[in-house]
C-alpha cells in the first residue's frame, strides 16, 4: 500500500507581506526608540533637514508618530493605513534629504538617535527600499 504524501502549500505572498510588515515596523520602532533616548538629537536632525519652522515640535512628535506606526503596522485592522502613512512619511523625509544633498549639504542624520551620521545617497536608497516595503504593506494587506 502506497503512502500518500501531503505537501503543505506555502503561500509565499503571505510570507512576503509578513516580512515587509516586520521590517517596516521594526525600523520605525527602532527609530522611535532611538529618538526617545536622544530627543535633542531628533530636534537637531529635523532642523538640519530644513524643517526650521516648528522643528522643536516636529522633533518631539516624530518619535511618537514613528512608534505609533510601528505598533499600527502590527495590527491587521490598521495595517494598510499604517503602511500608507509610513510611505508618506518616508517620501517627505526622502524629499528633504534629496534637497539637502542637491544643495551640497550633508547634515547629520539622527534617524536612529545617537547613531547619527552625515546623510549620503545611501540614506535615500534605504528609504527607497523601506518605501517599497511600505507600499507592499499598504496595497496587499
Amino acid at each position: 500500500m502506497a503512502q500518500k504524501r501531503y505537501l503543505r502549500t506555502v503561500d509565499f505572498e503571505v510570507i512576503m507581506i509578513d516580512l515587509a510588515v516586520g521590517v517596516v515596523s521594526a525600523t520605525f520602532s527602532l527609530a522611535a526608540l532611538s529618538k526617545f533616548r536622544d530627543p535633542l538629537g531628533a530636534i537637531a536632525g529635523v532642523d538640519a533637514l530644513g524643517f526650521r519652522r516648528g522643528s522643536a515640535f516636529t522633533g518631539r512628535m516624530l518619535p511618537v508618530a514613528e512608534a505609533g506606526l510601528g505598533i499600527a503596522l502590527l495590527v491587521p485592522a490598521s495595517r494598510a493605513i499604517a503602511g500608507a502613512a509610513a510611505l508618506v512619511m518616508l517620501a517627505i523625509f526622502s524629499v528633504a534629504i534629496a534637497r539637502a544633498l542637491r544643495a551640497g549639504r550633508h547634515p547629520v542624520c539622527h534617524c536612529f538617535g545617537r547613531h547619527a551620521r552625515p546623510i549620503t545617497a545611501n540614506v535615500l536608497i534605504r528609504n527607497g527600499a523601506l518605501a517599497a516595503l511600505a507600499l507592499v504593506v499598504a496595497t496587499r494587506s
